[in-house]
């Protein structure tokens, strides 16, 4: 049963990962190609720090990488949210779910990547995206979903001796049941 009907919660939990997917999309092409971001990152590096220049490049590949990491765990956690929302009864579908939109993602990116100039497509960046979005997945999966209790029942049985019947002493049980 959808949960979540209505226009506000659409902007409240269907959007972010309808525009996280697009910024990933828009990301995909020649604007986030390395001689771009190598730019962006040596402006940036010039600012905070001195790196030598041979030290430069490999520091870029693992922050791309990590980048890489998290942005498909991002990516993840938010479709899962969204899908949480509307299905809360189904958490281990939803998480499925989460993860096969995390792969068409990264395999539609991975495969525009290919046909873009100036970038090369990698399985092992979808190997990476994908871990990077079960790794944040079980975290906040873990960390930030409300624990819910089982229900606690106490069951008393008492007998109570009633009036006398036409046969005697007559006994009845009784059952209470708490609940907390």
């Amino acid at each position: 049963m959808l949960r979540t009907a209505g226009s506000s919660s659409f902007w409240r939990y269907w959007a972010p990962p309808v525009l996280w997917t697009l910024v990933i999309l828009v990301v995909s092409g020649s604007l986030g190609s390395l001689n771009n971001t190598f730019d962006i990152f040596k402006w940036v590096v010039s600012w905070i720090a001195t790196m030598k220049p041979d030290t430069l490049a490999p520091v870029h590949f693992y922050l791309r990488k990590a980048l890489h990491f998290l942005y498909y765990g991002i990516l993840t956690v938010l479709w899962w949210r969204a899908l949480t929302a509307s299905w809360p009864e189904r958490p281990w579908t939803n998480s499925v779910l989460a993860l096969v939109l995390c792969l068409l993602v990264a395999s539609f990116d991975e495969g525009h990547q290919y046909f873009s100039s100036g970038r090369t497509a990698s399985w092992w960046d979808v190997a990476l995206d994908m871990s990077g979005g079960l790794i944040l997945l079980v975290l906040s999966t873990r960390f930030f979903t409300k624990k819910v209790e089982a229900p606690v029942e106490v069951q008393l049985a008492c007998q109570c001796h009633l009036t006398p019947g036409p046969s005697g002493l007559q006994s009845q049980k009784r059952r209470f049941i708490f609940k907390k």
